[in-house]
């Protein structure tokens, strides 16, 4: 047998190997605390890990947009053509965008 690697290969085995630990990243970056102090009705949104850090200000608005950007584009978009491929109207949208190949 002559097998040769292709790209496509190897992204795909990457990818299956690399999926969970992308999904898990994810979600615990976009995970928050709400915390509230009682006395004076102050209440607020905190980065999970790190109490100090305000949820989505400063630096975790760079880590929060690109932890939505891969969950979208490494984790649903994948999860929903994989679980949409079965039916025949997900087959024509596909040949009449010419993302499938016969």
């Amino acid at each position: 047998f002559d097998i040769e690697p292709s790209f496509t290969d190897s992204i795909a085995s990457i990818y299956v190997l690399c999926f969970t630990q992308f999904t898990v990243t994810c979600v615990k970056l976009l995970q928050f605390s709400k915390w509230e102090i009682i006395n004076n009705s102050d209440t607020g949104f905190a980065f999970y890990y790190d109490g100090t850090l305000d949820y989505f200000h400063g630096y975790h608005v760079f880590y929060g947009i690109m932890a939505i950007i891969i969950f979208i584009l490494i984790v649903l978009l994948p999860t929903l053509y994989l679980v949409l491929y079965p039916f025949k109207w997900f087959h024509r949208l596909l040949d009449f965008c010419k993302l499938r190949k016969e």
